[in-house]
């Protein structure tokens, strides 16, 4: 997965429950910078400050999380964000830098409403590609579309 997770002061991040990061996520507890001050002026002004990653966070594909970041639990990160500072809970927050998107209650709303229009799409398009519809396993994203049965559930648990 290629993520990097600073260890230059590891007692300084903490990372919660069921946090997924997809791809090379990148998490820093300190900044170096300091080090073009240092070469001027000979002064070492450090900069080390604690990252706390919440419960139930979504971190996407090329993220960075600078030192001094706290995200709070139920929260979603976009990909390729650099992320400073407070980010609420229940949100959705991405950009360069991170800005916060929608609520996680306006996010599950879009996802509902867009998920049979993408089912569709996905289901044809793998018969364009292989000559005949997905079976039900390679629809796994969007099972509950098509039974109450819970058989999958144990994947997404």
């Amino acid at each position: 997965e290629n993520s990097i997770i600073d260890i230059t002061a590891p007692h300084l991040i903490t990372i919660g429950d069921h946090v997924n990061m997809t791809g090379p996520v990148t998490i820093l507890s300190h900044d170096y910078s300091w080090s073009v001050i240092k070469g001027k002026t000979g002064l070492m002004p450090g900069n080390q400050k604690a990252v706390t990653i919440g419960n139930n966070v979504f971190i996407g594909w090329g993220a960075t999380i600078l030192c001094g970041t706290t995200i709070e639990d139920n929260t979603i990160i976009g990909a390729h964000s650099i992320v400073s500072g407070h980010i609420d809970g229940d949100s959705v927050w991405a950009g360069v830098p991170a800005k916060r998107i929608c609520s996680l209650s306006k996010y599950l709303s879009k996802r509902m409403e867009a998920q049979e229009e993408e089912a569709v799409d996905f289901a044809l398009k793998y018969k364009e590609r292989f000559g005949e519809y997905p079976p039900f396993e390679k629809m796994y994203e969007f099972f509950p579309l098509f039974t109450k049965d819970c058989n999958m559930c144990p994947k997404f648990s």
